[in-house]
């Protein structure tokens, strides 16, 4: 098995806390302390190379976040995004990377896990919250 190593570096001013695969793998996703969340389209990676620019496999940035970024994950077409600002925000892929909804907590939430009719949010608090987005 060759594996091949790209840097997406560039496009960011501060650590990345999360990274997500979406779509079989085809779109990363990842979360960072400079409150956004980049889209990456790894399908563009063939024709990339480390001189070009970022851009051209950035697809787009989400950054409606006011604190870092800790958690990505997804269930469908539907991106979750959790972060130190108490937030836990649900964003339409197919719509382009529209917020559709979003979630309120006491403390900064960590972790999450999506699956259909359940959002599981790990926070700060040390409590787990599970919301039905429905």
């Amino acid at each position: 098995m060759q594996v091949r190593k790209h840097n997406l570096y560039l496009s960011y001013f501060a650590s990345v806390d999360a990274v997500h695969l979406m779509q079989d793998g085809d779109i990363c996703l990842s979360g960072s302390r400079d409150r956004s969340v980049a889209i990456w389209d790894l399908r563009k990676l063939d024709n990339w190379s480390p001189s070009q620019s970022t851009s051209k496999v950035k697809v787009k940035t989400l950054e409606n976040h006011k604190g870092w970024v800790w958690a990505v994950t997804s269930f469908n077409n539907t991106l979750c995004t959790a972060s130190w600002d108490c937030k836990v925000k649900l964003w339409d892929m197919q719509a382009g990377g529209v917020e559709i909804q979003n979630f309120s907590g006491k403390s900064a939430n960590l972790c999450t896990s999506f699956k259909e009719h359940s959002l599981i949010v790990g926070s700060y608090d040390k409590r787990v919250t599970i919301y039905d987005p429905r």
